[in-house]
């Protein structure tokens, strides 16, 4: 089998990457043969077409034929696990997004939990989401039993095919959320929750093609939070004032991620695939004022989680949600008046959410500064003078862990 190779064509204001750096790139996925096939040929058309143009970064698209998709070996059902009542959360989740290209507007482009359950976001969706080619899901299962979460980053290169990326990423939140919302909360498994998903896009036939990275996360009652990523997507896990745990991103080389894909039968394309088995598991046990966070690229590629760690915590401290000193004395702990009604009276899940999309836009459309991307350019390319941040679609789900007042009662 042959690696196929496109670009994700990036448009910056002040970068010179040169045209060699697109084919040197290009040319390690490119089979080695004396006489290329006519599919060989296509991809080389689609490497030195007009879209290549001076200041475009590469980025890989690895892409499957559906008979190949379909032959795998599918992901085992986890076993069931038994819930404990020694201690019990509800998990208040918001989320926030901005489409490269438009301005962010805080009070339009959010949705918000109020802690309860029985919410799934999208529930009736668009074919596209709000979010450009990013997208999210948010499914409160039961009586807030669990709450599973999730972003998903579109590959925007599929464009040289014709492609819109942006319905791969919906439909597959889409599936996600109806995944997680069918599966009993006792056997519910992210990767699997993504696995079913993306057998879901595959089987149905309603996508045309397209690619996207996944990041999957599941909170359940007793505190335990188990995730899975795939890509450069990605979560980090707050705690304190401090970075508890960050989500390594899975790429294949510079900015070019791990991502499932699909494309249309006519491209007969017999290639290799990333499947939602590849995708890096984690799980981490959860406390009082704990702050998770999910985010696309968009987020990761502006700013640091030094930065993130500062938006999350001049909120929870402003409203009292962690407080510095409380019983040791020192550091910054969850404050004794947390609570869920506090969490939703203040909307601390919207507002950091909110705080972390306006931050990123911020450093997206800087040109003087430049960001964890740009720094990662000018490491991999010295020659290069790439600055400032990185435009792209913003896409972020927050949520805060609040002890559940009304099960300690019972």
């Amino acid at each position: 089998m042959m690696r196929i190779c496109s670009l994700r064509l990036i448009e910056t204001r002040q970068s010179s990457i040169a045209f060699r750096h697109l084919a040197n790139t290009a040319s390690e996925f490119l089979p080695r043969r004396p006489n290329p096939s006519p599919n060989t040929f296509l991809l080389h058309q689609i490497l030195s077409g007009a879209r290549v143009f001076r200041g475009a970064l590469p980025k890989c698209i690895r892409s499957f034929s559906v008979t190949a998709h379909k032959s795998r070996t599918p992901i085992p059902p986890p076993a069931a696990t038994t819930e404990t009542d020694e201690q019990s959360y509800k998990f208040h989740t918001a989320a926030s997004y901005s489409p490269k290209g438009l301005q962010y507007n805080p009070e339009r482009d959010a949705w918000y939990s109020d802690g309860r359950g029985g919410h799934i976001v999208p529930k009736k969706p668009k074919l596209r989401s709000d979010a450009g080619q990013d997208a999210f899901f948010v499914a409160e299962l039961g009586d807030g039993d669990a709450v599973a979460v999730g972003v998903a980053d579109g590959v925007g290169g599929y464009s040289s095919l014709g492609i819109d990326s942006a319905l791969f990423s919906q439909g597959l939140c889409v599936g996600m959320a109806s995944a997680a919302w069918k599966t009993p909360v006792n056997k519910l498994d992210p990767r699997v929750v993504m696995d079913d998903a993306y057998n879901r896009i595959n089987d149905e036939g309603k996508i045309r093609g397209g690619a996207s990275t996944a990041c999957v996360g599941v909170f359940r009652r007793n505190g335990r939070f188990t995730a899975a990523n795939l890509g450069d997507s990605g979560f980090m896990i707050l705690r304190s004032g401090k970075v508890l745990y960050f989500s390594p991103p899975q790429t294949h080389s510079f900015n070019c991620p791990l991502q499932l894909s699909a494309i249309p039968k006519r491209y007969h394309f017999e290639v290799h695939t990333d499947l939602p088995r590849d995708a890096a598991q984690s799980s981490h046990s959860l406390c009082e004022g704990d702050v998770v966070i999910f985010a696309t690229d968009g987020v990761w590629d502006n700013l640091t989680n030094q930065q993130i760690l500062r938006c999350a915590s001049e909120v929870m401290l402003r409203v009292g949600a962690w407080e510095i000193g409380g019983d040791s004395g020192h550091g910054i702990t969850p404050s004794l008046s947390l609570s869920s009604d506090s969490i939703t009276q203040h909307g601390v899940h919207v507002a950091i959410a909110r705080s972390v999309v306006t931050m990123a836009k911020s450093a997206s459309i800087n040109t003087k500064v430049d960001g964890p991307f740009a720094k990662d350019v000018q490491r991999l390319f010295p020659n290069e003078q790439y600055r400032g941040g990185k435009v792209d679609d913003i896409c972020v789900v927050a949520t805060v862990v609040v002890k559940n007042e009304a099960a300690a009662r019972r």
